[in-house]
């Protein structure tokens, strides 16, 4: 039996793209199935959760998007619109809900219809929440910190904690939880403090850092000015010079007599 080629026209990119409005309106539904899918091929876990957002920008008017706005840009474009995405995966890298947002909608203020979100769409559950300080407020982690909620988060620590708090992480004693990696911990008003120590972390940033300088350094050795050697001159009388710049005479005693500017005792100028 021969099978013929197959029509790898029928899932072209454009085409796919252009679908995408009309899969938009079963949004919800389509994550719901996604989700049984998972589990049932993959045996995926929901109950830690990755939160983040990212920007990305337009190069043109975009008269026709109304999120197109001007905002703070990931990609350091500030100069273009750009329109804000948020997206909720798990540790393994399954969606589980996104949004796209006007272009300068703060991450601070998006976390609790997120938080609503999931728990209207795929229930009540105990769950951690991991993200960046940058994004939660004080108030938002206060209500998570609720027992009714049964919500939980890691969250990196807010800079003016780290420097209040220096003082008792610096007299605790490290504890290792695995192979090269330490940690110490403390609670403090209903929350559980965490500064680790990793050898493998350490290695890898060390390692780029050295990667950096090392391009850096190739970059300022293409750019470093290269040496001029003198070209030489022919002066006034005829005697080869080196062009150095302009040369002062300078008149040295001659006998019992100073030599005048003109006479042939004068060291010469060079020219040009």
């Amino acid at each position: 039996m021969r099978c013929s080629e197959p029509d790898f026209s029928v899932a072209e990119k454009n085409r796919l793209y252009r679908c995408l409005d009309r899969v938009l309106e079963h949004k919800q539904d389509l994550f719901l199935w996604l989700r049984q899918k998972w589990a049932d091929l993959f045996k995926a876990e929901f109950e830690v959760l990755l939160y983040d957002l990212t920007s990305t920008y337009f190069e043109g008017a975009m008269e026709e998007n109304p999120k197109a706005k001007y905002g703070h840009s990931s990609d350091k474009r500030t100069d273009c619109l750009q329109v804000v995405i948020a997206l909720v995966i798990t540790t393994d890298g399954f969606p589980l809900a996104y949004e796209v947002m006007d272009g300068n909608t703060s991450g601070r203020t998006t976390l609790r219809d997120f938080l609503d979100k999931i728990e209207k769409t795929y229930g009540k559950a105990k769950r951690m929440w991991v993200m960046d300080r940058g994004i939660p407020t004080e108030e938002i982690l206060q209500e998570m910190r609720n027992p009714a909620r049964e919500i939980f988060y890691l969250v990196g620590t807010a800079k003016g904690k780290i420097q209040e708090y220096e003082k008792k992480w610096l007299d605790l004693p490290w504890q290792k939880v695995r192979e090269s990696v330490e940690v110490k911990l403390f609670e403090q008003d209903g929350e559980l403090y965490v500064l680790a120590k990793s050898e493998g972390r350490r290695a890898k940033e060390t390692a780029m850092r050295r990667k950096r300088f090392g391009s850096l350094a190739q970059k300022t050795s293409w750019h470093a000015p290269k040496p001029s050697f003198p070209r030489p001159v022919v002066d006034a009388c005829g005697r080869g010079q080196s062009n150095r710049g302009p040369r002062i005479p300078l008149r040295g005693p001659a006998s019992a007599r100073e030599r005048s500017a003109g006479d042939a005792g004068d060291l010469p100028v060079s020219c040009g």
